[in-house]
């Protein structure tokens, strides 16, 4: 029985797993985060599994019967988890601290232990967070499909998370040793923006050259042979122009033209093709085959407990979603080493970090 605690985004998986479970079915969301009306997803079953082998089936019907590798254990109401989840979706709402919440604390920890939930948090390494067998309107099938939950209670969550891996070196040219040593002993308030500003002040230019790391540098070659130059032209416009917002950073692409497309829109399609990649399944340090891992869709908990999915049969309006609503965040220039120039032989460098998170 683990009593650890769980940050709001965590225990937001338990009050989605909670709410559907209570409401058999889950709406879908246009690309505003409304709910789309007569469109929806009938539950049947969600699956959970607290350990390797020990698969929970969780019945949808006018009661919730509970099945432990086929085997029914026992029946739950409708009210009992109704209620659980009510209580928990006011613990999270009036919930100021950025603190965790223990089991403990939770106020539904003996009802959860009834559900046979003693973990908080699916693994770390999945994109899926929920399993769900659904009926597709689409098709009429009754598909088992894994869902990655993003919720809107706690702190906005990231879409692609900082770390080295997520570095993407440029070249500059047109600087000397003591400029280097000067823009390198920038440092307080902004200093990430006012070494660029310097940088670009001076240099005869910066140049995108590669990302370093080869996981990462693969899986954006298997979106597009030039990803990864794109995403060069974006970093340029984050940390030289001071734009945040990835559409009118995508507008800014569009505009300019770097790459000399034919029809400069490309650049929306292949930007919502990255942000729907990471959001299904693409992490920078795991080699990715392409096919997404949360190959149902994506769940969104919003602020005022109402619960909306992007089914991939709805993937456009997915992908406009995740164009509109995000941004590029400076995560730690310690931690991840950019933003320092460096010198290899008689050339000088400098890393750009690459860090989406969901808009407040």
């Amino acid at each position: 029985m683990s009593n650890s605690g769980g940050n709001k985004g965590e225990w937001s998986e338990v009050y989605a797993f909670l709410k559907l479970l209570r409401d058999g079915r889950i709406y879908a969301a246009d690309e505003q985060l409304n709910p789309i009306p007569n469109m929806y997803l009938p539950i049947i079953k969600i699956q959970r599994e607290e350990n390797i082998g020990q698969v929970y089936d969780y019945q949808t019907k006018e009661a919730i019967h509970i099945y432990l590798n086929n085997i029914h254990q026992k029946t739950i109401t409708i009210e009992q988890v109704d209620q659980a989840g009510a209580i928990l979706y006011q613990e999270l709402f009036n919930r100021t601290s950025k603190g965790t919440l223990s089991f403990e604390e939770s106020g539904i920890k003996d009802f959860l232990h009834d559900l046979y939930i003693r973990k908080i948090k699916a693994s770390s390494t999945q994109k899926t967070d929920i399993t769900l067998q659904i009926i597709d309107i689409h098709t009429g099938f009754s598909p088992l499909v894994g869902f990655s939950i993003k919720s809107q209670l706690g702190s906005p969550s990231t879409l692609l998370n900082a770390s080295k891996a997520t570095n993407f070196i440029f070249k500059i040219t047109g600087i000397d040793d003591a400029f280097m040593e000067e823009v390198n002993a920038i440092d307080g308030d902004k200093k990430i923006i006012r070494r660029f500003d310097s940088i670009y002040s001076v240099a005869r230019s910066v140049q995108f050259i590669h990302v370093p790391n080869e996981n990462f540098s693969n899986n954006l070659e298997m979106i597009d042979s030039r990803m990864a130059e794109i995403l060069g032209y974006i970093l340029i416009y984050r940390y030289r122009d001071n734009l945040k917002n990835l559409q009118p950073i995508v507008e800014r692409l569009i505009r300019d033209n770097p790459i000399n497309y034919r029809n400069p829109q490309i650049y929306s399609y292949k930007v919502k093709k990255l942000l729907s990649a990471v959001a299904l399944g693409m992490l920078p340090n795991k080699t990715w085959d392409g096919i997404d891992e949360a190959n149902g869709g994506y769940i969104i908990v919003k602020s005022d407990g109402d619960i909306l999915a992007y089914y991939l049969h709805n993937r456009n309006a997915f992908e406009d979603y995740l164009l509109q609503s995000t941004y590029l965040e400076t995560g730690s220039t310690t931690r991840h080493e950019f933003a320092t120039i460096y010198k290899v032989e008689d050339e000088y460098f400098i890393n750009m970090n690459l860090q989406i998170r969901f808009k407040a």
